[in-house]
């Protein structure tokens, strides 16, 4: 994936889904995920993200709509794990 197309690499997005596994399977508070995943990513888009997902989440969205907002960052068949 180019930079001239707002988007994750699949680096980015690895990176961030171990991260965000390891610490749901440690039980920890969906809300501090955001918050820990966030504070360890370096690019500002997905710290961008991170914060508008977490927000959706705490207004009552479901992960997966949350997610679903950012069609050039999250694929249909991430979107569908999701959910």
């Amino acid at each position: 994936m180019t930079r001239e197309q707002p988007g994750l690499t699949n680096s980015e997005l690895s990176a961030f889904c171990r991260q965000f596994s390891s610490l749901m399977h440690a039980q920890i508070n969906i809300l501090d995920i955001f918050d820990a995943v966030k504070e360890q990513a370096d690019d500002p888009l997905l710290r961008e993200i991170i914060d508008q997902v977490r927000t959706d989440v705490e207004n009552g969205r479901t992960l997966a709509t949350a997610f679903g907002r950012y069609p050039n960052c999250f694929s249909p068949f991430f979107i569908s794990m999701i959910r």
